[in-house]
């Protein structure tokens, strides 16, 4: 065993001496060259360190010998200490025995020239990278001695751990704000895991994640790995009689093997905060649309309940219509042809009556010059049939008086409600003026407003068309006027017949006197005077009243029927109440219609709301807390790549290096092929 070793050490420095020679010839470590430092000049100590190691096949360390290559620059230090525990250290350019000191080896140099110092020693210092190797042969772990000339199914798992890690407080900044972690940075270490495998043994050769070469009958296996801390790699054999081959690991402090990595990362930041900060915008675009959306649905809800308000509004007044032009029909229906006629008849029988009041003023004016006996008869036999005329011209006119008064107290509540109406569509309009910009408001309006007209009319006066119509009261004073001198007219009457019944010869002057009183009585009745107190118009004012009350009636029946069906006034075309009807009923249809739509609209407005929200949530918020996690990653793996580039720059030796050299490390590990000799 000890030959052995020995063998190994003498291989391990000839291959150091001509590695390092190699490397010496085709540069200078830190770009100083052979030539460079003239004399009278002190250039900067370089130390090249590689650290051979042996391990046991399961990847335990049984030997570990440290190479150095120190060159000394011309004009350097007479001598140079190397500081480290190095032990059993043989020189292995020269014969030259270095002075063992505390902490380290003393070199003498030559500052004339360039001085190369090329020496070995063992190490027990703990190699930063630790190795395990394990076996499963056939699905179960099995120690290395139980691999050589085993068959079936092998795995070969090499695990890797940098030992190097240590716990360091790092920070990055996003939007200003800085953010401070620990963690475990690692030297980051490049390892290369190779090995040879003979084809014609195997029937199964895996290797995942390597690279393969063959060489004749062997195929090269070569995995890179960065263990931070940990990486491992397999190798899977299938055969009979399986014999491994030994293991290499190269261990070379350096980062990844990409140049553009950090620029990468660079880059990647930055694409990372351009888009976080174009997903704050766009969040907060629909943060914007979502509050105006729901702005939006309050206010559409707000319509609707006006809507509402404005359906019950209008029902309201179309029952109100409703009820107009159930009154303005009935006082239609109420003033029949035959009460219209009434005037006429009482006209023809007042000017049927003056030829008879006439002939019996004269006869009895006559009589009473010649005293005939025979005219005083016709006299006394005219008085009851005139006297019969003035009771049914009395009759006739109470009962149209009577029917005038009912119709103007008719025609009062009409205008009341009438009045009642246009305040209401006021109020209307005031609380709702969006409603007085439809067609159907507008016509509404009008109708009530002509219909209103024509009431106030009817109720007080005015002109309909060409005609000037009095007013029902006055109408209704007329006819009560007419009833009056009717009954003034029947109580004249009857004096008259009453005096002329008791005329007798035997009393010329009682005659005289009861002749001159009806004379008296006929002259009042005929053109107007005082009966017994009583003020009596003249048979001619009696007619030219009467056809007021004609006319007014009929213009009445006029206005009243534009009221309830309609008609044409001036050119003007006037709706009835009915029409106003129908069209408020439809304006409550189409409201309600209107107002289904916007509680419609209303739901689509909140649920477009809960969309844009649940896209907030669901999206932009989750983007952006995806991105600015990913933004935090990449800038936390940029403060521990910087922090691996420091602790890089300052991992440049193993055991120790002159104090101000440039150093640089190497580790060869050779772990050695399963054995079944233990």
């Amino acid at each position: 065993m000890k030959n052995r070793t020995a063998k190994i050490t003498a291989v391990i420095g000839a291959c150091a001496i001509l590695m390092l020679c190699s490397v010496g010839m085709a540069q200078s470590p830190g770009g100083v060259s052979e030539t460079s430092g003239t004399s009278g000049t002190y250039g900067r100590i370089q130390e090249y360190e590689t650290v051979f190691c042996v391990l046991a096949s399961d990847g335990m360390p049984e030997s570990t010998t440290v190479v150095d290559w120190i060159r000394v620059p011309q004009g350097g230090p007479v001598s140079v200490f190397d500081p480290g525990n190095i032990e059993n250290p043989v020189n292995l350019r020269n014969a030259e025995v270095p002075a063992v000191v505390s902490g380290g080896l003393r070199w003498n140099a030559d500052p004339t020239r360039i001085t190369d110092i090329n020496y070995s020693g063992t190490s027990k210092k703990q190699l930063p990278i630790g190795v395990k190797v394990t076996y499963k042969l056939n699905g179960k772990v099995v120690p290395a001695s139980a691999v050589p000339g085993s068959s079936g199914r092998l795995e070969v798992i090499v695990d890797l751990v940098n030992r190097t890690a240590r716990k360091e407080n790092l920070s990055y900044t996003v939007d200003g704000k800085n953010t401070a972690f620990a963690e475990n940075v690692c030297v980051p270490m490049i390892v290369q895991v190779s090995t040879d495998v003979p084809l014609p043994d195997y029937t199964l050769i895996q290797a995942p994640d390597a690279t393969t070469v063959l060489a004749g009958k062997s195929l090269k296996i070569n995995w890179t790995l960065m263990p931070n801390p940990d990486a491992s790699c397999t190798l899977v054999l299938e055969g009979e009689n399986i014999q491994l081959n030994d293991i290499d690991v190269t261990v070379i402090p350096s980062m990844p093997p990409i140049p553009q990595l950090e620029e990468l990362l660079d880059t990647a930041i930055d694409a990372l905060g351009m888009l976080a900060s174009g997903v704050d915008q766009l969040d907060s675009a629909i943060e914007q649309a979502q509050s105006g959306t729901l702005k939006l649905a309050d206010g559409q809800a707000q319509v609707a309940d006006g809507m509402i308000a404005i359906g019950n509004g209008v029902s309201d007044l179309s029952k109100l219509a409703d009820a107009h032009w159930t009154i303005a029909k009935t006082m239609n229906d109420a003033i029949t042809p035959e009460m219209l006629e009434k005037p006429k008849q009482l006209i023809e029988l007042v000017e049927s009556a003056k030829p008879i009041l006439v002939k019996l003023s004269d006869t009895i004016s006559e009589a009473m010059s010649s005293l005939p006996m025979d005219q005083l008869g016709t006299a006394a036999e005219l008085a009851p049939k005139l006297l019969e005329q003035a009771t049914e011209l009395n009759d006739k006119a109470q009962r149209v008086s009577k029917g005038l008064s009912s119709c103007s107290q008719t025609i009062t509540q009409a205008k009341s409600a009438s009045s009642e109406s246009m305040a209401a569509l006021e109020a209307l309009a005031k609380s709702n003026p969006e409603i007085t910009k439809s067609l159907q408001y507008k016509k509404l309006e009008s109708s009530i407003k002509k219909q209103d007209a024509l009431l106030e009319t009817a109720k007080s006066g005015g002109r309909v068309g060409f005609s000037q119509v009095p007013s029902i009261d006055e109408l209704a004073e007329d006819a009560k006027s007419v009833a009056s001198v009717g009954s003034k007219a029947k109580i004249a009457i009857s004096l008259a017949s009453s005096q002329l019944s008791k005329v007798s010869l035997d009393s010329v002057d009682d005659y005289l006197n009861q002749a001159m009183g009806a004379v008296e009585v006929l002259n009042a009745l005929l053109y107007g005077g005082t009966v017994q107190g009583h003020e009596v118009p003249s048979i001619d004012e009696i007619c030219d009243n009467l056809r007021k009350l004609d006319e007014g009636a009929h213009d009445l029946k006029t206005g009243l029927s534009l009221l309830a069906v309609g008609g044409t006034v001036d050119g003007q075309n006037v709706p009835g109440l009915d029409t106003a009807v129908s069209g408020l009923e439809a304006l409550v249809d189409g409201i309600s219609k209107l107002s289904n739509g916007t509680v419609e609209l209303t739901a689509g407005t909140k649920e477009l709301a809960s969309g844009l929200g649940r896209i907030r949530n669901e999206g932009t918020s989750e983007m952006k807390k995806g991105i600015n996690e990913g933004l935090a990653e990449a800038l936390k793996a940029k403060a521990q790549l910087d922090a691996m580039k420091v602790r890089l720059d300052q991992y440049d030796t193993f055991e120790g290096k002159p104090a101000g050299a440039a150093g640089e490390v190497r580790f060869l590990m050779k772990v050695k092929a399963p054995s079944n000799k233990g």
